[in-house]
C-alpha cells in the first residue's frame, strides 16, 4: 500500500482518498487481506468440494449446471458456507468502515467533487425526466449502504 501526497489531509492510498486515521486505514488492511485470503485459499478448495459432490447429486453433465441445482448442493457444503460468510462479512465491515471514516471529512470531499466538477473539461447534460431503473435503486451493489446513487460521496466511498 503506497501513499501519495495529496491536497487536504493523508493524501492518497493509490487513487483513493486516504482514511483520516492509521487505525482506519490498518483495518481496512486487514479486512482486504482477510477476503483475499479467502478468495486464494478457500475459493479452490471450495470449488473441488462443489465437483466432488455433483455427481452423487445426480449432476452429471452441462445441462443439469443451473444455478438452483448448484446452490442446492453447495449450500450444505462447510467450506462453501464459511467462504460466503468470510466474503460477505467482510464486505459489510469494510463499508461501514469506510462510510464511518469518510463521514469524518464529509464536507472537505464534497468540496473536492464541487472543484472537479468546475475545472472542467466538459459538462454532462442530463435528462430532467431520466429516472433510475427500479433493479438501480433497490439492490445495494457490492453491499454498499446505499449503493453508488444514494449519496454523493459514493464514488469516495
Amino acid at each position: 500500500m503506497s501513499i501519495s501526497a495529496g491536497a487536504g489531509g493523508r493524501g492518497y492510498i493509490g487513487t483513493m482518498t486516504a482514511m483520516p486515521k492509521y487505525d482506519d486505514e490498518s483495518f481496512l488492511d486487514f479486512v482486504e487481506g482477510f477476503r483475499l485470503w479467502a478468495l486464494q485459499k478457500l475459493n479452490p478448495i471450495a470449488s473441488r468440494a462443489l465437483e466432488s459432490a455433483l455427481p452423487s447429486q445426480g449432476i452429471r453433465d452441462e445441462k443439469d449446471l443451473e444455478i438452483t441445482n448448484l446452490q442446492r448442493v453447495a449450500d450444505p457444503i462447510p467450506v462453501i458456507a464459511i467462504r460466503n460468510r468470510i466474503l460477505s462479512s467482510t464486505q459489510g465491515m469494510n463499508w461501514n468502515r469506510i462510510l464511518d471514516s469518510y463521514s469524518t471529512k464529509r464536507e472537505e470531499l464534497l468540496g473536492e467533487l464541487t472543484g472537479c466538477e468546475a475545472d472542467g473539461p466538459g459538462t454532462l447534460k442530463w435528462d430532467p425526466s431520466f429516472h433510475y431503473p427500479r433493479y438501480y435503486t433497490v439492490v445495494e451493489y457490492h453491499r454498499q449502504p446505499g449503493g453508488y446513487h444514494h449519496d454523493d460521496l459514493g464514488g469516495h466511498v
